[in-house]
């Protein structure tokens, strides 16, 4: 009967041992699946152009304009602008009807778990400056042009067009890159 027993008690402590190696070999580490890296994704925003369409409004051949074009990204609430092209009133440039070209661009950073829910807004507010005392400056345009990023994988070229005066028409051309 005592051989029963020590056998019995043995193979008792044999199944211990082979359970406590088996639970030991499984840390804890094994079980848990570590969380995807959120890839950081790069978008660049290229103002490349301002082409005068219509410029016979003063009864000359340019426009001399002045304003502002920015840049903004949108991530839900949150959002950071940036300022692409400013020119005061004294500082404007001759528009003719051919391309003026611009070269600045801003880059933005965007968390691909984010990217669902993140636009680019482009605002071009331009103004058409008037030397003569007795008139106003003319407004050219403020257009904004929203672009939501889920479905940019390259470069796209864009165009707002700006005709809020008679004759007086600037076409904006930008384009945004996914790096």
């Amino acid at each position: 009967m005592k051989t029963i027993k020590y056998i019995i008690n043995r193979l008792a402590i044999i199944t211990l041992l082979m359970s406590s190696t088996v639970f030991l070999g499984c840390s804890k580490d094994d079980e848990v699946e570590e969380p995807p890296i959120d890839q950081t994704i790069s978008f660049k925003v290229d103002l490349i152009k301002l082409t005068g369409i219509a410029t016979s409004g003063d009864g000359n051949s340019e426009l001399e304009v002045y304003g502002n074009i920015s840049t903004r990204l949108n991530v839900g609430s949150l959002y950071n602008e940036e300022t692409l092209w400013n020119k005061e009133q004294q500082d404007y440039v001759s528009i003719t009807e051919a391309d003026f070209p611009i070269s600045t661009s801003k880059t933005f950073n965007v968390l691909e778990s984010q990217l669902s829910e993140v636009s680019i807004d482009l605002t071009a507010n331009l103004m058409e400056y008037d030397s003569n005392v007795n008139n106003e400056d003319d407004p050219i345009g403020n257009e904004t042009l929203t672009t939501l990023l889920s479905g940019l994988s390259s470069t796209t070229t864009y165009e707002i067009l700006l005709d809020d005066t008679e004759n007086q028409e600037v076409q904006v051309t930008y384009s945004i890159t996914r790096l």
